[in-house]
C-alpha cells in the first residue's frame, strides 16, 4: 500500500486530512499490504514495480496517465472527493483563463506532479520545477514565479496551513480533473480490501466525518 506524499494534505502532519483518512480506511489486518508514504516519484515507482499494490490518493485515469499503463489495469474505490489542477496567481492578480496569459511567463511546476502532454501547453514559458507544492506557493507569494501549477483544494488548504495568501485561480482553466480514490492492482484481495474500504468511505460520508477529516476546502463526492 502506497501513499503519495502530498503537502497539506498527505504529509507529515498526522492531522492532515488524508493521513486522518487513510488510517480511518485501512483494515488492520495482517493480510493486507503494509502501508507506506513516499515522495510522489518513488511512490508512482514504487507502486508501478510492485505486483500486489496499491496507491494513495488517485484515480484509474489519474494511474494511466502517470504510469503509461491503461486504466483498464487498475481498479479503484468509492471516489472520495473532487481535484482539478489549474494554474495558480497570487492575489490579487488575476489568474490566467487562457493559454495566450502564460506566454513568457515563470511557471513553479512540482517535480513529478505534471506529464508532458500538459507541459507542452508551457513551452513558450518558463518552467521551474520545485520540490513540492509548498515550497512552489512560496515561490508565488514572493514574487519569484508568475504562477504555479497546483489542484484544487490542495494550493488553498496548504496555502491556509502556511499562513499563505489564498491564491487566485480561473474555476474554467482546467488542465485536468478527477476524482480521488484507493486505487489496486488486480490481485488476489483486491477486491475484497476495495469493498471494506468503499463501505468505510460510505460511512464516513453519511456521518459526516469525511467532512470532518477533509476540511472546509474539499470538494466531497456526493456529500
Amino acid at each position: 500500500m502506497v501513499g503519495a506524499h502530498l503537502e497539506g494534505r498527505l504529509d507529515d502532519d498526522p492531522a492532515s486530512g488524508y493521513n486522518q483518512l487513510i488510517d480511518h480506511l485501512l483494515p488492520h489486518r495482517p493480510h493486507f499490504p503494509n502501508y507506506q508514504r513516499y515522495p510522489l516519484v518513488r511512490a508512482i515507482r514504487t507502486f508501478m514495480e510492485t505486483p500486489r499494490s496499491c496507491l494513495f490518493p488517485t484515480s484509474r485515469i489519474a494511474a494511466e496517465n502517470l504510469s503509461g499503463q491503461p486504466a483498464d489495469a487498475f481498479l479503484e474505490s468509492e471516489p472520495i472527493d473532487k481535484v482539478s489542477a489549474h494554474l495558480f496567481a497570487r492575489a490579487p492578480e488575476l489568474a490566467p483563463g487562457t493559454f495566450n496569459d502564460i506566454l513568457g511567463k515563470t511557471i513553479a511546476v512540482q517535480r513529478g506532479a505534471i506529464t508532458n502532454r500538459v507541459l507542452e501547453h508551457f513551452r513558450e514559458g518558463r518552467i521551474i520545477q520545485s520540490p513540492n507544492d509548498r515550497a512552489a506557493l512560496k515561490m508565488l507569494q514572493a514574487g519569484r514565479v508568475d504562477f504555479t501549477y497546483s489542484w484544487n483544494p490542495d494550493a488553498l488548504i496548504i496555502s491556509e496551513k502556511n499562513g499563505l495568501s489564498l491564491p487566485h485561480f480561473n474555476p474554467q482553466f482546467v488542465f485536468f480533473d478527477t476524482t480521488t480514490h484507493l486505487v489496486c492492482k488486480k490481485f488476489d484481495g483486491a477486491n475484497e480490501l476495495l469493498d471494506i474500504v468503499s463501505g468505510r468511505i460510505r460511512e464516513a460520508k453519511k456521518s459526516g466525518k469525511l467532512r470532518q477529516m477533509l476540511g472546509r476546502f474539499a470538494r466531497i463526492v456526493n456529500e
